[in-house]
């Protein structure tokens, strides 16, 4: 054995350390957690944070060396067909670099990280989101209320600076804002869905998950954004569908326990409370009204009320279908700039609705490998959730997760920071984890726990 070889040999027994290893995957879900509450804003921490976190996930793949599923091999090379697609039909669009990073770099990382994730990893990372629901939860509504004088205001002047906390109070309501909020999208509906499931190895108890349910959902009334509202709203019925898509039947029900029935009756008392002050503050529907209306101008291009929002999409709406009627089937190439519509003279081609802007971009064909990508990643997990049923419910979870971002997304551009970006993955992450782990095969390993 020559010396280079005796070297890498020694690397990587170091790194099997298990304290390394345990060292090394604390910190990547420290990153996520990081990200995922501050999702935006200061790039130059972001990127940092990103590259650290692709460096750590790289060496947990060259130390594990896992089995990569290859519905995972089968995606990489779809969105680099798609990347390679978009640079070739549109290769002098000024907008060139900015898209790739968003839909080429950060699937990459994402993808990475999702294959060097294991269910230790998996664990953690749904404590730590957890966490950050609260945490993010509890700064803006602490904030708000510390804004309309119910309470002293205990948020000091350098968090709300970092954090971009603001708030506006008019007609009896609320509207606030917070660079973490938006992760909310994403956690929101996980949560809340995850009320209605069975617990097992991976999620934590049912009293967590009720309370991050409760509080995220507080948290998006109050900061009135309706996206996120809409989401939680439909997550019960993102569950279902997301069972009859993995084949997995309702559980059979279970004797309750004590704590069980006593966390039941905190969430009975806060949805309670959430919906009285939905009703009682916010008119008519609340915060539902305007965001059936945002997904119909979506459609129609015309904005179905007075908001300067819904206008400016639906402006977006028609000029960006009627640029897309000029390429339907091939698309202008990414980063192309929409005819006669400069959103923002800086970067024209950046607009808030992405899937619209897709279409303008990439054509039906890079539509088609869309959803290629979406049929091979339901696959995926379909084939995970058969192979450890044990774990199916953070399967369940994790779907919905991805869902109820899709959606989200289609009226407000969450995707366009690459932070919001693992919910999408979260699912392929999963499914990894139980494909790649020996452990999630053995019979009687992971079981269900009440």
């Amino acid at each position: 054995m020559n010396v280079r070889a005796r070297a890498s040999s020694r690397v990587r027994a170091l790194l099997a350390d298990r304290r390394i290893t345990v060292a090394v995957t604390a910190a990547g879900v420290i990153i996520v957690a990081g990200v995922m509450f501050r999702p935006v804003s200061n790039n130059a921490v972001l990127y940092s944070a990103f590259l650290l976190l692709g460096v750590i996930a790289a060496v947990g793949i060259t130390v594990k060396r896992p089995r990569v599923p290859v519905e995972m091999y089968a995606i990489a090379y779809s969105v680099l067909a798609i990347a390679v697609y978009g640079i070739l039909i549109g290769p002098a669009n000024a907008g060139l670099p900015y898209t790739l990073l968003i839909w080429c770099l950060a699937p990459a990382l994402w993808w990475v990280v999702s294959v060097a994730t294991d269910l230790r990893a998996l664990r953690w990372f749904f404590l730590a989101a957890a966490v950050v629901t609260i945490a993010l939860a509890v700064t803006l509504l602490s904030f708000v209320a510390g804004e309309g004088g119910t309470i002293p205001q205990l948020v000091p002047q350098w968090a709300v600076d970092q954090l971009g906390l603001g708030a506006t109070f008019s007609s009896g309501s609320t509207q606030a804002r917070m660079y973490g909020l938006s992760s909310l999208a994403a956690l929101g509906p996980a949560w809340f869905a995850s009320v209605f499931i069975r617990r097992d190895a991976v999620l934590p108890h049912i009293a967590l998950r009720i309370v991050c349910a409760v509080l995220a959902a507080v948290a998006a009334v109050v900061s009135n954004r309706t996206a996120i509202v809409a989401v939680i709203a439909v997550a019960p019925i993102l569950l279902l569908v997301t069972l009859l898509l993995l084949g997995v039947r309702a559980p059979e029900p279970r004797r309750l326990r004590a704590g069980a029935v006593g966390a039941g009756a905190i969430g009975a008392a806060g949805a309670l409370s959430l919906g009285a002050y939905a009703f009682r503050n916010l008119e008519g529907w609340g915060p539902l009204g305007p965001t059936i209306d945002n997904f119909v101008s979506l459609f129609s291009g015309a904005a179905t009320y007075d908001s300067a929002d819904q206008s400016i999409r639906a402006d977006q709406v028609s000029y960006l279908l009627e640029a897309w009627m000029r390429f339907p089937i091939v698309g202008a190439g990414f980063g192309a700039r929409v005819p006669d519509y400069p959103r923002t003279s800086e970067r024209p081609w950046v607009l808030e609705l992405q899937y619209h802007l897709l279409a303008y971009h990439i054509g039906l064909v890079g539509l088609l490998a869309l959803i290629a990508i979406l049929v091979i990643g339901l696959l995926l997990v379909r084939r995970a959730t058969a192979t450890s049923p044990q774990l199916r419910s953070t399967m369940a979870v994790s779907v919905v997760t991805a869902m109820a971002m899709i959606i989200a997304n289609s009226s407000n551009p969450y995707l366009q920071a690459p932070g919001h970006m693992w919910a999408l993955f979260l699912p392929l992450a999963v499914a990894c984890a139980v494909l790649t782990s020996e452990a999630s095969n053995r019979s009687g390993v992971w079981k269900d726990r009440s």
